[in-house]
């Protein structure tokens, strides 16, 4: 059996993911994946 999420959390997920990396457009890429991994 595969879990999968909901159509409406991904999107809810997805919001804060593109969110996150246009508030900080000139961050290393090894910093934006330490707050999008805190």
């Amino acid at each position: 059996m595969l879990i999968k999420p909901s159509k409406k959390n991904l999107k809810n997920f997805l919001c804060k993911v593109r969110e996150i990396i246009k508030r900080n457009p000139t961050l290393p890429a090894w910093k934006l994946i330490g707050q999008l991994n805190p």
